[in-house]
């Protein structure tokens, strides 16, 4: 009898490892920058700005099955490690609690009249340098379609294009301690999106081989951007903090391109170089009064 108990507990432990083996974690990497702050009990010391870029880590089960009854929605809740959102913003760590996994991948196909994609992490740790912000605390980030033509269907994403996307609620991170009467509110915008590399957590998109100089910036009339080196056939896109695409330059060729203001209106962009359709380089770029 003992021995027929023993061997249950060993045919259900490897059930439940081999159930484990089947998940299908997809890690999507994550850069932008902050679009705006909200911190008035000086929570964070200073330590976020707008204009700071962030990166980060999503991460989800592909197994994970649909546990909405609408067809146009599909509600993935993931519930253990290392599911969540991992997100850095100078000396800022806003992270999922991989003790306690709260972890909801939702995708809508044609409803309401959009297509979205929307991550949220409801149990999260922040830096321990910060006070307790545990009520109402968040990290989610939603991508919104309007033509409904970003999604197909409503199955997990295995890839996801950017430029198919809007940003209107953005990166949100959120906290509350009701004690202490403190709170902050930061949105972001991702600029860049990819999978990353097997086993190093490092994305496809840090690719450091070319490295940007823009000078004057902050600037007023126009900047110089030089290259390390000179890019046949590249491409210069400046996004704003909405994440739209407000200026094209084509055919880059040589090591210096100027910039000129024009009908850009003063404050924060991101300015992308792209060659052969890989981005090669994302920098900040400060348009003055």
């Amino acid at each position: 009898m003992k021995n027929s108990i023993r061997f249950s507990i060993i045919i259900a432990a490897l059930l439940f490892i081999s159930a484990r083996s089947f998940s299908q974690i997809r890690t999507l990497c994550i850069r932008g920058v902050v679009s705006y702050v909200d911190d008035m009990q000086n929570v964070l010391s200073g330590s976020v700005l707008v204009g700071d870029s962030i990166s980060g880590t999503i991460k989800y089960d592909l197994s994970i099955t649909d546990n909405n009854a609408l067809v146009q929605v599909g509600d993935y809740q993931n519930t253990l490690s290392p599911a969540g959102m991992h997100v850095n913003i100078n000396s800022q760590v806003f992270q999922t609690d991989s003790s306690n996994v709260d972890f909801l991948v939702e995708t809508v196909n044609n409803y309401s009249g959009q297509d979205n994609i929307v991550f949220r992490s409801y149990k999260n740790l922040f830096n321990p340098t910060i006070p307790s912000l545990t009520y109402s605390n968040h990290i989610a980030w939603q991508l919104d379609d309007t033509n409904q033509t970003a999604l197909s269907n409503t199955n997990l994403p295995m890839f996801i294009d950017l430029s198919a996307w809007q940003q209107v609620s953005a990166l949100t991170i959120t906290g509350e301690n009701m004690f202490m009467d403190t709170s902050i509110f930061i949105t972001a915008i991702v600029t860049h999106l990819d999978t990353c590399e097997v086993n190093t957590g490092i994305a496809n998109l840090t690719n450091t081989k070319n490295k940007v100089l823009i000078y004057p910036n902050p600037f007023r009339n126009y900047a110089i951007v030089q290259l390390s080196t000179p890019l046949k056939g590249s491409e210069i896109n400046i996004f704003n903090l909405y994440g739209q695409k407000v200026k094209t330059i084509i055919g880059v060729a040589g090591e210096k391109v100027k910039i000129d203001r024009e009908d850009l209106q003063s404050g924060v962009y991101i300015i992308q170089l792209s060659q052969g359709g890989e981005v090669v380089a994302n920098e900040k770029l400060i348009i003055s009064d």
